[in-house]
């Protein structure tokens, strides 16, 4: 599959639409944000935090009857927990507990909405949530809070709570009944990597609540954010156990050693004051080995009405690997062997060869099994030289940004067309092939080979 595009010219747009693939005109946006990192200060709140959409149902809500004399109701997944005292209720009651998607800020795992709505409350119920190792991926237990979602959508963390470490709990004691989600304070981003040697990772610490609550009760939650309230009393110190950590602040780069460390994953940590006591956040980055890459050749040749001759080379360097096999990264030259003929426009990219790249996206994997899948989308965006032939004399309009795509996909995925397809080689360290490119009527060759 392929597609081009004319874009804006000289002489005005022209668009051309053809064997119905998509078209894109030129042209260019920007986004942009501000922000950043104040000093310290206490009580300094971010201004006008946003609500969110309640929760939509995950799963079907358990009711439990509970008399005057108390009792408690367990999550079916045995992660959130009410506990009712004695007296708590004038009346036997039927309360519900249901699982929720959730939507607070920074939330971890399933929130939980406590009904039915409107059901009062004579003495405080205990709100418990179970965290787990997965929940603790970047953080830790002392700053953990609980959070209810207001009539408004506003989410407000407990700023009191007792922690037990040993069950593995966070408990709140709560006038009323609402939907309910156990919150993060700081974390570290990413919680975990794999790099190559000599490779990096960006790491930043996020912050989802205010230590200078407001309030003794509750305090509005904001969104997780390296450059949002509250502000820390002063930036974190880094280190490593290998490699290195460079910058400073919440953001910074770690940069992995030349070879692989003998203690491995590395700990990133970084330490740093946070309210009345001292955190330590830390990131486990996975060193491997670089593994070797590949250098290609890939000719296409155009036979339906998108008619022309074109050639892809250059590198497919190892980006990353897990359980499901080994993933590499595109980055080369496109070069344009004939005109590009769309029915009667006739078009000569002025660049004879352009730099093309996958831009960090996998583009070859090769699976455990021996496998192989291949496949690309690149493009040419700049200048062409076109004539229209369909016009006497013929007319010559110059492209200031010309657009021509190029999708790879060897084979045809009968099931899925127009999506890669698997193919097998007795050489793994030498991929050739020639064929149908896709589901369409091209063709082309390839020639991979291990560096």
């Amino acid at each position: 599959m392929r597609w081009f595009g004319v874009g804006r010219s000289r002489y005005g747009v022209l668009l051309l639409a053809l064997a119905a693939t998509p078209l894109s005109c030129s042209g260019s946006s920007s986004s942009g944000g501000s922000g950043g990192n104040g000093g310290s200060g206490g009580g300094v709140h971010q201004p006008d935090p946003q609500p969110t959409p309640v929760g939509t149902s995950t799963g079907a809500a358990e009711t439990t009857n509970v008399g005057t004399d108390g009792g408690t109701l367990l999550s079916s997944d045995g992660r959130f927990e009410v506990t009712l005292p004695a007296g708590a209720l004038a009346a036997p009651t039927d309360l519900t507990l249901e699982p929720l998607e959730n939507q607070a800020l920074g939330g971890v795992g399933a929130a939980y909405r406590i009904g039915p709505e409107g059901v009062q409350l004579l003495k405080p119920v205990e709100i418990t949530f179970y965290y787990d190792d997965q929940d603790l991926a970047g953080t830790t237990p002392t700053l953990f809070s609980i959070a209810y979602q207001d009539a408004e959508g506003r989410w407000h963390r407990m700023t009191s709570s007792t922690l037990d470490e040993s069950a593995g709990t966070i408990t709140v004691s709560s006038p009323h009944f609402s939907d309910w989600s156990l919150v993060p304070g700081l974390q570290i981003r990413p919680p975990s990597a794999t790099v190559q040697v000599n490779g990096s990772v960006e790491l930043e610490i996020q912050n989802c609540v205010d230590a200078n609550p407001n309030s003794d009760l509750s305090d509005i939650l904001y969104d997780c954010d390296t450059g949002l309230a509250p502000l820390m009393a002063a930036f974190p110190t880094w280190s490593a156990t290998a490699g290195s950590v460079s910058g400073k602040g919440l953001a910074v780069s770690y940069k992995a050693p030349a070879q692989v460390p003998s203690q491995n994953p590395v700990a990133v940590s970084a330490t740093l004051d946070y309210g009345k006591q001292t955190e330590i956040l830390v990131s486990n980055i996975t060193v491997k080995d670089q593994a070797p890459g590949y250098t290609f050749t890939v000719h296409h040749s155009s036979t339906t009405s998108q008619v022309f001759d074109a050639t892809v080379t250059g590198t497919l360097d190892f980006e990353s690997q897990d359980a499901g096999g080994k993933y590499y990264t595109l980055a080369g030259t496109l070069t344009f062997q004939t005109e590009i003929v769309m029915g009667t426009m006739y078009c000569t990219p002025t660049i004879a060869s352009s730099s093309v790249s996958s831009n960090g996206a996998s583009v070859l994997h090769v699976s455990p099994d021996g496998s192989y899948t291949f496949d690309y989308i690149l493009a040419y965006d700049g200048p062409a030289s076109c004539v229209d032939k369909s016009t006497d004399p013929p007319t010559v309009i110059n492209i200031d940004q010309f657009q021509a795509g190029l999708t790879f996909y060897p084979g045809c995925n009968p099931t899925s067309p127009g999506m890669p397809t698997t193919f097998q080689t007795s050489d793994p360290t030498h991929i050739q092939g020639s064929g149908q490119d896709g589901c369409v009527g091209a063709t082309s060759n390839w020639d991979i080979k291990q560096q």
